[in-house]
């Protein structure tokens, strides 16, 4: 889902949301889309957690997913991803939703000190009734599970990645491809060049919007509206039938984007990052 720019919506709590058993097997099927779509370059299971690590890029690749419940003590649990994470020369993150586990993880890691950062939304999108058919905008290049090289360098440059996390990037789109079954790079071209790039990953039935980035002084024109319509109108040609991404509360423009594309709210979450420790 969108390390792209990514959710909310004026209209959350629509598209279904539900309670108890239910609710929380569709927050671990969608957590579940969402972590093929923008994998770890390496994950260890931990009595149900998964635990990824992947060089500099994103807190969504490099965070544990505490997914599973056990009966070993909650503290125990936490000790053994923080030494993972020091295995690895990081700070210790868990990506937390409303369906965590166990249940009292959160207050857990509050009082070790682990600071709540990063409240997003996540979206879907029912794309057999938001179908359209449009004419296809003649400006949009679509490659499929290709990462051609404009496209990667417009993303870089648009999304400000830094010099040295390029690498980090680059080897996640090249896990992309092996992890998903369509890697949809689109790329919209005016007169100056690329100007407007995003990412749809499709994993069974979903399409997973991720690297949503448009030129700075290209903002606010709809560019990205129209490469989002592109990618999924050809998810929807390849049998996905819901689209999925991920935005920060504030992050209002995205926000906005997702709204008229349609996309409601059905849960969020947040990071909870290890503080770093205090020289002496």
């Amino acid at each position: 889902m969108a390390e792209s720019s990514q959710p909310g919506s004026s209209r959350a709590g629509e598209g279904g949301r539900v309670r108890g058993a239910t609710r929380h097997g569709e927050i671990v099927r969608l957590e579940a889309l969402g972590r093929r779509a923008w994998p770890a370059l390496a994950v260890e299971e931990q009595a149900g957690w998964l635990v990824g690590t992947s060089g500099a890029d994103t807190r969504r690749a490099n965070s544990a997913s505490p997914i599973a419940d056990d009966p070993r003590p909650v503290e125990e649990r936490i000790r053994r991803v923080e030494d993972f994470y020091a295995r690895h020369g990081r700070a210790a993150v868990f990506k937390m939703t409303e369906a965590a586990l166990p249940s009292n993880l959160d207050r857990a890691l509050a009082s070790r000190g682990y600071r709540r950062v990063s409240e997003s939304l996540v979206m879907t999108l029912d794309l057999e009734a938001e179908s359209r058919s449009e004419a296809r905008d003649p400006r949009i290049t679509l490659e499929t599970d290709r990462i051609e090289p404009s496209w990667f360098d417009a993303s870089v440059e648009f999304s400000e990645v830094s010099e040295d996390r390029r690498a980090d990037y680059l080897a996640i789109l090249e896990k992309i491809l092996e992890t998903t079954d369509a890697a949809l790079f689109g790329r919209l071209d005016r007169e100056r060049g690329a100007e407007s790039v995003a990412l749809g990953c499709v994993t069974g039935e979903a399409v997973s919007l991720l690297r949503v980035a448009t030129a700075q002084a290209s903002r606010g024109q709809r560019l990205a509206e129209a490469v989002i319509r592109e990618i999924l109108t050809s998810a929807l040609g390849r049998g996905a039938s819901l689209g999925l991404l991920a935005v920060e509360e504030e992050n209002d423009s995205a926000r906005r984007l997702y709204d008229r594309l349609g996309f409601v709210e059905r849960y969020r979450y947040w990071y909870r990052v290890k503080p770093a420790r205090k020289s002496s």
